[in-house]
């Protein structure tokens, strides 16, 4: 009986001892299930996290691309209006040329009457020179 007896203790631990395998290995795979979880949750995370900087940057790379529309859009209304100033002052320039011409005109001929009238002048002072001698 005593034999018996141990043969059915030691079986009995054996079972106990599969068991307590069994439920180490049970928590091994729950541990394991656990940890690959968590990594999936830090995954997922971080993956999360990492879209949200994606869109932040699409949105703020969008706003950028809105302030260099506006300013390209403004620096070819200034390109415009600077060409058009160009354009005027060209305009203005060759009006300017004619008026100078027609001044210079005018001053020829002024200068070729004041001549003339100084020839006169001279002709009558020495007329009168010579009328005042005869005398």
């Amino acid at each position: 009986v005593s034999t018996q007896s141990t043969w059915e203790a030691v079986v009995s631990t054996q079972s106990t001892w599969e068991a307590v395998v069994s439920t180490q290995s049970t928590w091994e795979a729950v541990v394991s299930t656990q940890s690959t979880w968590d990594q999936v949750e830090d995954f997922v995370n971080k993956t999360t996290n990492f879209k949200k900087h994606v869109l932040s940057l699409i949105d703020l790379q969008g706003r950028q691309a809105e302030v260099i529309e506006q300013q390209k859009t403004r620096a070819l209304g200034l390109s415009n209006e600077v060409e058009i100033e160009v354009d005027t002052r060209k305009r203005q320039e060759r009006q300017m040329a004619t008026q100078l011409e027609q001044y210079q005109a005018e001053l020829d001929r002024l200068v070729k009457e004041f001549d003339s009238l100084q020839r006169v002048e001279r002709k009558q002072q020495t007329f009168l020179q010579k009328m005042q001698k005869g005398l």
